[in-house]
């Protein structure tokens, strides 16, 4: 098999290759930008198609002889036409083998759409994290001051009704996920529990007793998810921490 294998194709045998659409989670990296290939040109049929399917009737997408008296002068593509084909064309290079989407964040539409505009899209990577399954919050930080910024810029969901459960990553690929659970108080980080992540059947989601670790393999453990709790408790935080951070 060939070890320079461009990105997005897999071999099956020698001279036999296969299209493969998007990528793994450890192929990605922070700071990396995609452009995406090719554009599109949005028709007027995908727009009346979209506004019809999604029961959008507002005349601003679909009556021209109304558009004629607005400052626009035409129809205006509808913004869900524009989000669909952007995600869309995102798709090979990102999500292709995604289990699931999490959500968007801050739309923005800055320029209207016409009928006859290309469409172009990139993408920026600029964070990384697993989501355990019934995790309700990942974080990716290898620093206490990585950890205290985002404390800081996400202060409002760490204190709503003043408890909820946060996972700390620090993910290798094709590692076991092991945790060490902590209840965080004033003046004390109580270490609950250890254990690790069953996998199978997919998306058990469920914390088992670790397998195989030594005695001092547990006490890093231990040592180490103590560590990463402490700027959560000196911020405020007041609640469950489960860490992975070996």
């Amino acid at each position: 098999m060939r070890a320079d294998l461009p990105s997005g194709y897999e071999q099956v045998s020698p001279h036999h290759f296969r299209e493969r659409v998007g990528r793994y989670y450890d192929e990605f990296a922070v700071g990396e930008i995609i452009e995406h290939r090719p554009g599109r040109t949005v028709t007027e049929m995908d727009n009346v198609s979209m506004s019809s399917l999604s029961m959008n009737d507002s005349p601003l997408h679909l009556d021209a002889a109304y558009c004629a008296q607005t400052q626009w002068g035409r129809p205006l593509v509808s913004s869900l036409v524009t989000l669909s084909i952007v995600s869309g064309m995102a798709a090979r290079s990102i999500s292709g083998n995604a289990i699931a989407n999490l959500g968007w964040e801050n739309i923005r539409l800055p320029s209207p759409v016409f009928a006859g505009d290309t469409l172009y899209a990139k993408t920026e990577i600029t964070a990384s994290g697993i989501q355990p399954a019934g995790a309700q919050h990942t974080v990716v930080l290898e620093q206490h001051a990585h950890i205290e910024a985002y404390v800081a810029d996400r202060w409002s969901w760490l204190t709503d009704d003043g408890r909820y459960s946060v996972v700390i990553e620090q993910y290798t690929p094709n590692s076991v996920p092991l945790y060490a659970e902590y209840e965080v108080d004033a003046s004390n980080i109580r270490l609950l529990g250890d254990g690790q992540m069953l996998m199978e059947p997919v998306f058990a989601g469920q914390i088992v007793p670790a397998i195989g670790l030594t005695d001092e393999e547990r006490k890093r453990l231990h040592e180490e998810g103590r560590r990463l709790c402490a700027p959560f408790q000196a911020m405020g935080y007041r609640g469950i921490i489960a860490t992975t951070p070996i």
